[in-house]
């Protein structure tokens, strides 16, 4: 028998993009939740608002029971404050997030304003902590 753990940052964009699409602010309207940047995305031709959601470094593992990683929540948006209040709104939702996979989330930074260094984009970031719960296969 092993103990295996889960994708939290699976377990999180599938539990934001659902709870995304039944938001009633403007900045969060046409949100698109990924793992990974689309490949065919262009600067300011969308997709906008886009939401990446990706492990941040390495995470724990503590006597088998527990692992920790740090989810970093990237936004851009077409204007600095839509990305922030989206970062932020992510990040809220986030740490609300209980399932199989993630037991528990803890807040990390609250959303950092930023601006894309490659395409000059308004952007966001935040970070959360995610406990996995262990499955032993």
């Amino acid at each position: 028998m092993a103990t295996v753990f889960g994708d939290g940052v699976a377990a999180i964009a599938n539990d934001l993009r659902a709870r995304l699409s039944d938001r009633g602010e403007s900045y969060a309207q046409g949100v698109t939740v990924a793992t990974r940047t689309p490949s065919d995305r262009e600067p300011h031709n969308g997709p906008t608002p886009l939401v990446v959601v990706s492990q941040d470094g390495p995470g724990t593992i503590q006597q088998a029971a527990n692992a920790r990683t740090v989810i970093r929540l990237a936004v851009w948006h077409a204007t600095d404050d839509d990305a922030h209040d989206l970062a932020a709104l992510c990040h809220g939702l986030a740490t609300d997030h209980r399932g199989p996979v993630v037991r528990a989330v803890l807040p990390g930074t609250s959303a950092v304003r930023a601006t894309d260094p490659d395409t000059g984009e308004p952007m966001a970031w935040a970070t959360v902590r995610a406990l996995l719960a262990p499955r032993v296969v």
